[in-house]
């Protein structure tokens, strides 16, 4: 409240304080302002004719400022220059004319604070939509990369069979070191890295290839979507190897893109299960999941997945999400099964060194992070963090 007449500012303050409002007072707009700037109010309330500076003035400077803030002019005159300055210069929210009643008073600064709440919700909800609106904006460049990938692929990919073919042909016809030789190996391993190009486009068509489809969905049914495939995965390369969750079935719901995140985190679960799997059959292989929900302004989702495999040595660390970076090999054949099928293969496609990489972009495309938490250590330890409001 600012008024330059000591009575009048602390009767209306304390007529406020009774009804549970916390009030501020000062006795002119200079003194307001530096108020303000140490805390901003919800409510700004100020005489008209002031020493100094205006009321409309001052509720000028305010909306400049804090233009969230609802203010009200008070004036023992009615004047309709001051009224029109007020609500258009000042973007008064009422014009109330002295001696106040109080009980008036009370309610008119009831029905700002309900305008207040009500304008700080509509906000909120032109942010959720804009926000919206992105997501729905990268689904749908999601869906063009899909269907040139596709195209692509379906263009290139049966000459680059025969090319590969050939090339397998003639390195084992030049057995013998020889320049012929030589050339067929080099050759043979440029076709093999056009494979490793398509395949992952294929399999960025495979996860974005899809009408736009943001859906409410539960955290922990996603989650059970992935887990229920990576135990399938297992049983289909025959490996032995348990996948372990601990996360609640009420975690809450989200605008996500199921394709999107589920492609994503799936390529982890199945890299921790190679990994594990690696040790040996006579070392217990296991990866275990968990999610909890953290808050650091907005509310984030962790997943951790880890494996009880060798770890990544430190030597690698910061080239374990380069694309095509894998301490894996894979024969030509195998490459071209995985290039071939266009879907995810247990034994064979996590060889190519591209899971990671693909996994930590499709997060990135919903402000999310993956990330090494442990490298050096023994069962590696990868954390998924994406905001989900």
């Amino acid at each position: 409240i600012v008024d330059d007449e000591t009575g009048i500012r602390d009767e209306l303050s304390t007529v406020l304080k009774l009804r549970g409002f916390s009030v501020n007072a000062a006795s002119s707009g200079e003194d307001a302002l530096a108020c303000l700037e140490k805390k901003p109010a919800q409510i700004v309330i100020s005489d008209q004719k002031m020493p100094g500076m205006s009321g409309t003035e001052f509720l000028t400077h305010v909306k400049e400022r804090w233009p969230m803030a609802v203010t009200m002019i008070l004036s023992a005159f009615s004047e309709s220059e001051d009224i029109i300055d007020a609500v258009n210069k000042a973007g008064a929210f009422q014009y109330m004319l002295k001696p106040i009643d109080k009980n008036d008073f009370v309610q008119r600064v009831v029905q700002a604070l309900k305008y207040y709440y009500a304008e700080e919700e509509r906000k909120r909800l032109a942010n959720a939509n804009t926000h919206l609106l992105r997501k729905i904006a990268i689904n749908e460049s999601f869906f063009m990369m899909g269907s040139f990938s596709t195209a692509l692929f379906d263009k290139f990919f049966p000459v680059l069979r025969g090319l590969m073919r050939d090339a397998d042909e003639r390195v084992r016809m030049h057995e013998e070191a020889s320049e012929k030789r030589f050339n067929a190996l080099m050759e043979q391993e440029k076709w093999m890295e056009l494979c490793v190009v398509l395949s992952k486009l294929r399999l960025l068509s495979d996860a974005y290839h899809s009408a736009p489809n943001y859906k409410n969905e539960s955290i922990a049914s996603l989650l059970d979507s992935c887990v229920e495939e990576a135990r399938d995965a297992i049983q289909r390369a025959n490996f032995s190897c348990s996948v372990t969750t601990n996360y609640d079935d009420e975690m809450p719901c989200f605008m996500m893109h199921h394709e999107t995140l589920g492609c994503a985190i799936k390529m982890i679960i199945e890299n921790a299960i190679l990994a594990a799997a690696a040790k040996g059959a006579n070392a217990p292989a296991n990866v275990d999941i968990s999610a909890d929900i953290f808050v650091s302004q907005r509310r984030f989702v962790r997943i951790d997945i880890r494996d009880s495999g060798a770890g990544v040595p430190l030597a690698i660390e910061d080239k374990i999400f380069m694309p095509l970076f894998s301490t894996r090999t894979v024969p030509p054949t195998a490459l071209m099964e995985i290039v071939g099928l266009g879907e995810f293969n247990l034994d064979t496609y996590n060889h190519v060194g591209l899971g990671l990489s693909i996994a930590r972009w499709g997060l990135s495309q919903h402000e999310g992070n993956l990330q090494l938490v442990n490298p050096g250590e023994p069962g590696a330890l990868f954390r998924i963090e994406f905001p989900i409001d």
